[in-house]
């Protein structure tokens, strides 16, 4: 059976080292998961691609740039958009909400010991649908 995983890798990265700051973290459960690019798929492209995001006072991501590409521009573009959709715990200073810059991690990654066999999750993470995207 054809597995297609994708995980999300958070990196915390001070971004004060004179006040007492936490950065942001992200709430999982309102992200969208990215959805593997149909020509990435098909070629089988996999990667790791790390991005920052700044995040506001309210948690939401006002700017995103790619630190490091996946070596696939298809797949870092995904991962940014999907992870853009994400809300934040803002990051504070002084325990005061704060902008501050987040840098995550996506890793695209196909388990495909037998190419031979088409998997039926293939048909369905190419358009996008949910539940085959689960099956990566």
């Amino acid at each position: 059976m054809n597995k297609y995983l994708a995980a999300l890798v958070l990196v915390s990265i001070p971004f004060s080292p004179y006040a007492m700051a936490a950065a942001p973290v992200p709430v999982f459960s309102s992200c969208v998961k990215p959805v593997w690019p149909k020509e990435a798929l098909r070629n089988g492209y996999q990667g790791t691609v790390t991005m920052s995001f700044l995040i506001t006072k309210e948690g939401t991501v006002q700017h995103s740039r790619i630190v490091k590409s996946s070596g696939y521009p298809s797949l870092d573009v995904a991962a940014q958009e999907g992870i853009r959709t994400c809300k934040f715990k803002p990051g504070t200073v002084d325990g005061e909400p704060a902008e501050a810059w987040q840098q995550m991690q996506y890793v695209w990654t196909l388990d495909t010991p037998n190419r031979a066999q088409p998997a039926p999750t293939r048909a369905g993470a190419e358009p996008g649908e949910a539940a085959a995207q689960d099956n990566r």
